[in-house]
This record gives structure tokens, sequence and C-alpha cells, in this order.
């Protein structure tokens, strides 16, 4: 574990870079934010 956070790859950091991507992609239709996993997902369907 202490070999993530050394590495920057905890997935119990905060990334303040992706959150506002993601929410302008979700705005914009095209990914779907997961808040609970702080993931972005694409959204195909949305993407035309």
């Amino acid at each position: 574990m202490d070999s993530d956070k050394a590495s920057g790859n905890s997935s119990d950091e905060f990334d303040p870079v992706l959150l506002k991507v993601a929410v302008e992609a979700a705005k914009l239709g095209t990914f779907d934010y997961d808040v609970a996993g702080n993931r972005c997902h694409w959204n195909p369907a949305c993407a035309r």
C-alpha cells in the first residue's frame, strides 16, 4: 500500500482536475461520472 502512495496511484487521493473534467464531460453527455467511485465512464450512446 505504501508503494501505491509513493507512486501516486492511490485510489483514495482526490484529483480536482479529473473531477472538473469529469463534471464538464458529464454536462456534455459523453461521460457518466460516478461520484461514489470517483470514476468516469464513457457513454457511447451520447457521443453522437
